[in-house]
């Protein structure tokens, strides 16, 4: 009688992207102050507290997707996690030599801190995290914890 291996399922491994409080939480259901726009309206992201240059970690392992400069929210990356899972750090000058398909371990930095986010520049420095399952946004701190 052949043993069959047994597969070992290892839990992913989440870090926060930053070390900092969080100065605006998630919001698509309840409506939030903008005060760099001066009104109301939801925050699709979590915003995290830090100074400008600080590292920033993915969160999770992946493949960088996509890297990006957006008017309004700055230096993009784009993080694909698989299983439909996406993670986006808006205000962050992508590390040196980090390029579309690089893989990323949990923890890893993949750039610094900028302060370039004119969509949030009310507020003081901070990283802007986005996270999408399935194509909808989710609270990064749901995920995370």
């Amino acid at each position: 009688v052949q043993e069959q291996p047994v597969a070992v399922v290892v839990p992913p491994v989440y870090t926060w992207p930053v070390k900092g409080d969080i100065v605006s939480p998630f919001s698509l259901e309840v409506l939030a102050y903008d005060e760099t726009m001066g009104d109301w309206r939801t925050h699709n992201g979590t915003d995290f507290t830090c100074d400008e240059g600080d590292d920033v970690l993915a969160v999770l392992d992946g493949v960088v997707a996509e890297i990006y400069t957006d008017a309004m929210m700055g230096q993009c990356l784009r993080l694909d996690h698989g299983a439909q899972l996406e993670s986006l750090y808006c205000g962050v000058l992508p590390q040196d030599g980090l390029r579309v398909g690089s893989a990323v371990a949990a923890g890893q930095i993949i750039g610094r801190v900028g302060n370039d986010v004119l969509a949030e520049s009310a507020q003081e420095c901070h990283l802007h995290l986005e996270m999408t399952d399935e194509g909808v946004a989710v609270d990064p701190l749901i995920i995370l914890k």
